[in-house]
């Protein structure tokens, strides 16, 4: 098997992506939906949240550009285990 060298197999990857802006709370992801995305951060941040036993939303990670988020549904294959909306924009 011929070796990509790392930033050839980065660029091709992002060239299959699709930009998605969201606005300041607006919701990338729902706990218990299918996990069958996951989401490079460029720009900004995205909270991670879910709801406790009596409702109250408690925020589980703060995640900052550069990073990427809801890939643990694509490697185990649940559902996603929190939600998470875009922060700071």
């Amino acid at each position: 098997m011929k070796e990509i060298p790392y930033t050839e197999a980065l660029a091709t990857l992002l060239e299959r992506c699709q930009p998605l802006r969201l606005m300041d709370g607006a919701e990338l992801c729902k706990e218990g939906e299918p996990g069958n995305a996951l989401f490079f951060l460029l720009d900004g941040g995205i909270q991670v949240w879910r709801r406790d036993n009596r409702g109250e939303v408690r925020v589980l990670a703060s995640v900052e550009a550069p990073d990427l988020v809801g890939h643990m549904a694509l490697v185990d294959g649940s559902t996603r285990s929190a939600s998470c909306s875009a922060v700071g924009h």
